[in-house]
């Protein structure tokens, strides 16, 4: 019986490791404090004015009042004050939240993890509107962040007087699960220059993450990655005569714990205990 017991337990060790992935939620208390507002209607669209996030969750809430029949889409995009520039097409691509809203009706997003500086860029619209962003002071503020190089790159698009497109990669791995790539390329003098970075799983090829600019808008940054750990590809496509970038980890940050491991690891150290307490019974004579 005993056997039978630790095969079950095995089996259903081996299923949750492989294919379930339940997410825990703890219930905790919550103050959500108001930390901007802003309102407008018809043409008042562009980039807001700035608010800072000291908290780990925060949220927006937004009320749309169209005052036309099939008006215009209300749209908004939350962008980070790091990733703002004077092209709002490179800013908008670097953006975390969107709403969207063509009729009579309120919203929220919601946020986890994503402190710091933040702009609201507003489009045009037909409506009248009303952004309220909160945060719960009840949840922790993360930790300050400890950036430490671990990586660099460089190249050119191999200049002979003629200007070429240069594509490289490079791989590098991380166990921190919050890093970033600070990059800068110096102006290609017979043509617009223009800087196309990705970053993929080394694994899948996925796109995790990607960012591009010329030398109209700027030609140094920084590119933020939250969220992933492991060994990535670093794609670059340019025609900048030189480039340079350093990857950076915050070691503050660390993987999350997976919730999903808990029942699993309860399951395996409860068939222990009833091993070792039947070990100690068959023992003890009377």
């Amino acid at each position: 019986m005993l056997k039978c017991l630790m095969i079950i337990s095995s089996l259903m060790t081996i299923i949750f490791f492989s294919t379930c992935t339940p997410k825990i939620v703890f219930a905790y208390s919550e103050n959500w404090v108001e930390v901007a507002r802003f309102e407008g209607s018809g043409m008042d669209f562009g980039l807001l004015e700035s608010f800072r996030i000291e908290h780990s969750e925060w949220k927006i809430v937004w009320i749309n009042i169209p005052y036309v029949s099939n008006p215009l889409g209300f749209t908004f995009y939350v962008i980070p004050h790091e990733d703002v520039s004077d092209n709002v097409f490179f800013s908008i691509r670097n953006r975390i939240g969107t709403a969207t809203s063509f009729e009579q009706e309120n919203g929220t997003i919601n946020f986890e993890d994503k402190t710091g500086i933040f702009h609201l860029y507003v489009r045009p619209s037909e409506s009248n509107w009303e952004i309220i962003i909160k945060e719960n002071t009840y949840s922790s503020g993360p930790p300050e962040p400890n950036w430490v190089g671990w990586s660099t790159g460089s190249g050119s698009a191999d200049f002979d007087g003629t200007p070429r497109i240069y594509t490289g990669t490079n791989s590098v791995t991380s166990r921190f699960n919050e890093w970033r790539i600070k990059w800068e390329y110096e102006k290609n003098d017979f043509v617009l220059t223009t800087f196309y970075c990705e970053i993929r799983l080394a694994d899948t090829d996925e796109v995790i993450g990607s960012f591009s600019t010329n030398s109209s808008d700027r030609t140094e940054g920084i590119y933020n990655i939250t969220g992933y750990d492991g060994t990535f590809t670093i794609f670059i496509e340019t025609n900048t005569p030189k480039y340079f970038y350093e990857i950076e980890r915050n070691v503050n940050s660390i993987p999350e714990f997976p919730s999903w491991v808990i029942l699993p690891l309860v399951l395996t150290i409860t068939l222990f205990l009833v091993v070792v307490k039947r070990k100690l019974y068959s023992n003890v004579k009377f």
